[in-house]
C-alpha cells in the first residue's frame, strides 16, 4: 500500500522550523567594562541610593495625554562587585530603582554629562526588579566621578572653499586699488568687498543686489 507523500505547504513549514534561528542569549556586563558613548549593555545591579531631583506635577490633573503627566527624574548610584556608576531613572523607573533593590538592566545606555558618564535606559530598554543579588557593591570605583575629555574636531575649510577665498581676495584687492572710494580707507573698503562678495557668492545670491557702497 502505498503512502501519500505530504503536502508542499507541509515541508515548506518543516523546512522553516528547521531554518529558523533561536533567540540570542543576553551578554551580561560588568560596570567597569561601561565606556563612554556605548549603549546595548545587559547587566545585573544593586541599588546604592536614589536622589529625586525633579517631581513636577500637571497643570491640570483631569486633562489626560502624555504631555499632562507626572515627571519624575532620580540619580540613582548603582553597582555590581567591580564598580558604581550614576543612573538617570526617569517616571516609571523610579519606582523601581529604590534603594536595596536588585535590578537587570536591559539594552543600557551611557550619557555624558559634563565630562562624566551617567547610565540610562529609553524606550527600547527595560528596567526590572530581580532576585536580590549576593555580591558586594565595591562604592569605591564610581565611574561617573571620572572625567572626561570631549574631543574637538578642528574646523577645516575644504580645498576647493580655501582657493575660492584666495580668487575673490586677490580679485576685490586688485578692484580695490583701482576704483577705491576716496571717502574710505583702503583697508576698510577692502573688506567691505570681500565680504560682500564672498557672502553672495556662498549663497548665490543675485549679482545684481550686490552693493558695496
Amino acid at each position: 500500500m502505498a503512502t501519500k507523500a505530504p503536502s508542499t505547504a507541509t515541508q515548506q513549514q518543516s523546512g522553516t522550523a528547521a531554518t529558523k534561528p533561536g533567540l540570542r542569549k543576553p551578554v551580561f556586563v560588568k560596570v567597569e567594562s561601561l565606556k563612554p558613548g556605548t549603549n546595548g549593555h545587559t547587566m545585573v545591579v544593586k541599588v546604592v541610593n536614589s536622589n529625586t531631583v525633579l517631581d513636577k506635577k500637571p497643570r491640570n490633573p483631569t486633562f489626560r495625554g502624555p504631555q499632562n503627566q507626572n515627571t519624575k527624574i532620580a540619580e540613582c548610584l548603582i553597582g555590581d562587585e567591580t564598580g558604581t556608576i550614576l543612573f538617570t531613572a526617569r517616571n516609571d523607573q523610579v519606582e523601581l530603582m529604590k534603594p536595596g533593590n536588585t535590578v537587570i538592566l536591559r539594552n543600557a545606555k551611557i550619557d555624558m554629562f559634563k565630562g562624566s558618564m551617567r547610565m540610562a535606559v529609553d524606550k527600547w530598554g527595560l528596567v526590572e526588579i530581580t532576585e536580590p543579588a549576593t555580591f558586594v557593591v565595591k562604592e569605591d570605583n564610581n565611574l561617573s566621578l571620572v572625567e572626561y575629555e570631549l574631543e574637538r574636531k578642528p574646523s577645516v575649510l575644504s580645498t576647493s572653499n580655501t582657493l575660492l577665498l584666495a580668487g575673490y581676495v586677490f580679485l576685490t584687492f586688485h578692484a580695490t586699488l583701482t576704483t577705491a572710494q576716496p571717502k574710505r580707507p583702503l583697508v576698510l573698503e577692502f573688506v567691505v568687498r570681500v565680504r560682500a562678495r564672498f557672502v553672495f557668492e556662498l549663497y548665490n545670491l543675485p549679482k545684481d543686489q550686490l552693493s558695496l557702497g
